[in-house]
């Protein structure tokens, strides 16, 4: 069992629970009480979370949120881990956990009905609004296991307004700046999940206003910096859009120029080897014009000289004609 001094309500509670099962699932009264029996309720170590289980499974959902609330009300972790009772009056509790003390009471008597006993006043004892509401022995806190969770989460929750508390006050006194992710993205998790109110802060600090007034201001001026940020990185974004804008026109430009260069270079390379095509054409046309001139040149002399040939031969043949017809006349003479 260990040398703390909890120790014996928790084997006591386990053997009472030991007994009642016994007692019920002998019907026919001819088992005698065994192990068994001792190891079905789970023994000393399980025991009595699980009955307080037991107790918790009988609320519907929203009771159940409002019976974790209550517990954290009612409890504490002390600096030494160990979870120490903090009894208090139904109508606190009803403003802390911000419920109606009619909602609390059948959440409490599911705790406190005979054989149960986990909460006081015991059951024989009617709650009133003045009624302290308490555990029955700190040793719940400590082998119930869902109530030792919400010890822990409760100190958390705490921890985490004690150093908002510290920080506004800072803030206030200039000594500090307005929190930032991610003390900024924590102390917002805890208090959206949490949902702190006024009676919850005073049982820890008296400066819930300050600290709800410092959270707010620090949202608001972190979004203001997300928003600044967002907007200049769409003005950067724009910029860089107009230059990409700019340097792509720039470049189809280039290309279009480029092509309308290559082209015109083209063209007038066409126009030039069509010059100088024109140019050889030329040249070689006046070489033939040359020729052709040399050779009529040539062919007129030729013909001057056939013609002068001809002249020769006509005038020879004209005086051989005069010759021979002076032979014929002197012939003809000589005759008679």
């Amino acid at each position: 069992m260990g040398d703390r001094p909890d120790q014996l309500p928790v084997l006591q509670h386990a053997l009472m629970r030991t007994w009642d099962y016994w007692k019920l699932s002998n019907i026919t009264n001819d088992e005698t009480i065994d192990f068994i029996h001792y190891e079905a309720i789970g023994g000393v170590n399980e025991a009595l979370s699980r009955h307080a289980d037991e107790a918790f499974y009988e609320l519907d959902e929203e009771q159940q949120l409002i019976c974790e609330k209550l517990f954290k009300t009612i409890t504490e972790k002390r600096s030494d881990n160990d979870g120490i009772r903090r009894p208090t009056p139904l109508h606190q509790i009803a403003q802390i956990v911000d419920e109606e003390e009619a909602t609390l009471i059948p959440i409490i008597d599911k705790f406190r009905i005979k054989g149960r006993a986990l909460l006081t006043p015991r059951e024989e004892f009617a709650i009133h609004s003045a009624s302290v509401i308490d555990i029955s022995h700190e040793a719940l806190m400590r082998v119930w296991y869902r109530l030792r969770n919400w010890v822990q989460e409760e100190s958390e929750s705490a921890q985490i307004y004690l150093r908002l508390a510290k920080a506004a006050n800072d803030y206030q006194q200039g000594s500090t700046t307005l929190w930032r992710p991610p003390d900024l993205q924590l102390a917002t998790e805890w208090r959206n999940k949490t949902k702190p109110t006024l009676k919850w802060a005073l049982q820890y600090d008296n400066a819930f206003e300050a600290v709800i007034t410092f959270l707010d201001r620090s949202e608001s001026a972190y979004v203001r910096e997300i928003r600044t940020k967002e907007l200049l990185q769409k003005k950067r974004l724009k910029r860089s859009r107009i230059v990409a804008y700019v340097l792509g026109t720039a470049a189809i430009l280039s290309v279009i120029l480029l092509f309308f260069a290559y082209n015109q270079r083209t063209i007038a390379e066409r126009q030039k080897e069509i010059a100088l095509e024109s140019s050889e054409k030329a040249i070689l046309n006046a070489r033939i014009a040359k020729e052709n001139e040399l050779r009529a040149q040539q062919q007129k002399v030729e013909a001057n000289k056939e013609a002068d040939r001809a002249n020769r031969e006509k005038r020879q043949a004209d005086y051989n004609y005069l010759i021979a017809q002076e032979e014929r006349n002197i012939a003809t003479d000589a005759r008679f």
